[in-house]
C-alpha cells in the first residue's frame, strides 16, 4: 500500500508541473499544509470574495492537490460559502452513467472503468465538463471545478 500511495503522488507531481507550465501566471498556489479554516480564508481572501448581494464577475476554480488531501470536501465547502457551483468530474460520469439505459454499452463500459480505477478517456471526460460548464448557472454563479484536468490533453481542452 505504501508503493501504491508513493506512486500516486509521483504521479501528480509530475501532472502537476504540466498543469503550471500550460497556464504560467495564471496559477496561484495555497500551502494545503494548514488548519482547514485558513486555507479556505486565504482561497477567499485570493479571489476577492466577499459575502454579498452586490453584482461580481463570476468565479472560475480549478481545485487540484496531490492523493489524500479531500479536494472534494475544500470544492463542497467554498462552493457552499460563496454559492458557486461545484463541479466533480468523478460525479459528472457516474451521473451521465445512471442517466443511461442499461443496454447502453459504453456506458456500461465506462461504469466498469470506475470501478476499476481505470481513466476515463479524455474527450468524454472534458465533453462532459464542457457542457456543464456552459450551463447558465455556472455562467451567472461561477463554478469550482475538481477532478479534472488530470493529463495534458484535458490541460488543452480547459484552454
Amino acid at each position: 500500500m505504501h508503493k501504491v500511495a508513493k506512486d500516486a503522488i509521483t504521479e501528480y507531481r509530475v501532472n502537476i508541473q504540466g498543469v503550471k507550465e500550460q497556464f504560467n501566471g495564471s496559477i496561484i498556489e495555497v500551502d494545503a499544509n494548514k488548519p482547514e479554516q485558513k486555507i479556505l480564508e486565504e482561497i477567499a481572501r485570493i479571489l476577492f470574495l466577499k459575502e454579498s448581494s452586490a453584482p461580481r464577475k463570476p468565479p472560475k476554480i480549478i481545485l487540484m492537490g496531490p492523493p489524500g488531501v479531500d479536494t472534494q470536501e475544500h470544492a463542497a465547502q467554498v462552493a457552499a460559502k460563496y454559492r458557486l457551483i461545484n463541479l466533480d468530474v468523478d460525479q459528472l460520469c457516474k451521473d451521465w452513467i445512471r442517466r443511461r439505459d442499461a443496454n447502453d454499452d459504453y456506458a456500461t463500459e465506462l461504469r466498469f472503468k470506475i470501478i476499476d480505477g481505470d481513466q476515463i478517456p479524455d474527450d468524454f471526460v472534458m465533453n462532459l465538463v464542457k457542457q456543464r460548464l456552459s450551463m447558465p448557472d455556472c455562467k451567472t454563479n461561477g463554478w469550482i471545478l475538481q477532478g479534472a484536468p488530470t493529463s495534458d490533453e484535458q490541460i488543452e481542452y480547459l484552454k
